[in-house]
């Protein structure tokens, strides 16, 4: 019985599975016509989406040939453009260029027209113009000024100027103008410099002129005013700023404090500034103090006038002469003499310019 239940059992698992494999079989079939399917719509799709590339290529194609033939045209369209205005430009200046040279040639015939003018205004002032002639005693400065609106009172350029002045010229102007070079002979301005400075008027002049002017006899309050601001322009014609004015007024406050041979000797280097000024009054005294120092040793011993010893050899009957400092000529001492005249010095030392220690050189 049992053996049957089992040989049952087995043939139920045998026909089960048997029917699970016909299952199996029927689904992988199923599938497998499923894949298949699948596979040929994507193919069917691929084709038709290759083809549907293949055309928009086509087109695009199409297009692009299109669109390099508007490139051309539009490319020989623009170079027929080009040399259009190219012509047209080229027609505008020579158009322009024959305007120009016509204008040119206008130009030139006025200015021979205004020349002529100008030459004829400035030749016939001239023997009506009557100048008086610079004397010694006048202020150049005056004259200079009032001769320079007499030419243009008269309309006379100021190329003639020259011509005009050196005929008047007296004394030391006729000498400043004798000492320029011919080239500048001709040029009012150098001319005018050149007699300015041999008359010694330049700016510490012009600041001696502001300090020291007066109100004189017979005249007002506004002209000495007038003349006052005119010589304080003229000294300080170079300062342009308030910094300027600042190292002028204190340069000057400076150089009033020195001695008058320290004080040209600093004026002679012409410094810009106060602390320039005294940078060289330092080194003047720096290069002098053993001269100095020298000096006060060799003169320690005083010199009587009317001495018949000389207090250097000690010899009788000789001269007595003392050594001092002499800056204003270039050398380094000068000879003073006292007592006897020159005749009596000692023979045995020869005259006094020959004997070498009353002399030192550089």
């Amino acid at each position: 019985m049992a053996e049957l239940k089992v040989q049952e059992l087995l043939q139920m698992l045998i026909e089960d599975r048997k029917k699970r494999e016909m299952e199996i079989s029927e689904e992988r079939e199923r599938r497998e016509k499923e894949f298949d399917a699948e596979r040929r719509r994507r193919e069917e799709e691929r084709e038709a989406r290759e083809r549907e590339s293949q055309k928009r290529l086509e087109q695009m194609q199409a297009y692009m040939d299109n669109l390099a033939k508007l490139g051309e045209r539009r490319e020989k369209e623009f170079d027929a453009e080009r040399r259009r205005r190219e012509e047209e430009r080229e027609a505008r200046e020579r158009e322009s260029q024959k305007r120009l040279e016509q204008m040119q040639a206008y130009m030139d015939n006025l200015a021979k027209l205004v020349e002529g003018t100008a030459v004829q205004r400035s030749r016939g002032p001239e023997i009506t113009v009557k100048l008086v002639p610079l004397n010694e005693k006048d202020d150049v400065e005056a004259y200079l000024i009032t001769f320079e609106r007499i030419m243009a009172a008269h309309n006379i350029s100021k190329d003639r100027w020259p011509h005009y002045l050196t005929s008047q010229l007296t004394g030391k102007a006729q000498l400043a103008f004798a000492a320029i070079s011919p080239s500048d002979s001709g040029n009012y301005e150098k001319i005018k410099a050149a007699i300015l400075i041999r008359y010694g008027i330049n700016d510490e002049e012009y600041r001696r002129r502001f300090r020291s002017e007066r109100r004189k006899d017979g005249e007002t309050n506004r002209e000495l005013a007038v003349r006052l601001m005119e010589w304080q322009a003229k000294w300080l014609k170079e300062c342009h700023t308030v910094e300027d004015v600042l190292n002028a007024v204190g340069k000057e406050q400076f150089l009033n404090t020195l001695p008058t041979d320290k004080k040209l000797w600093v004026l002679e280097r012409k410094p810009e500034t106060g602390v320039k000024a005294g940078e060289l009054a330092d080194e003047y005294e720096q290069a002098r103090r053993p001269e100095m120092e020298t000096l006060a040793s060799s003169t320690s011993k005083p010199n009587r006038v009317g001495s018949r010893e000389c207090h250097y050899c000690g010899k009788s009957g000789g001269i007595g002469y003392t050594v001092r400092p002499n800056f204003r000529s270039g050398g380094p001492y000068s000879l003073r003499e006292y007592g006897p005249p020159r005749t009596q010095f000692p023979r045995e030392y020869g005259p006094p310019d020959r004997v070498p220690w009353l002399y030192k050189t550089n």
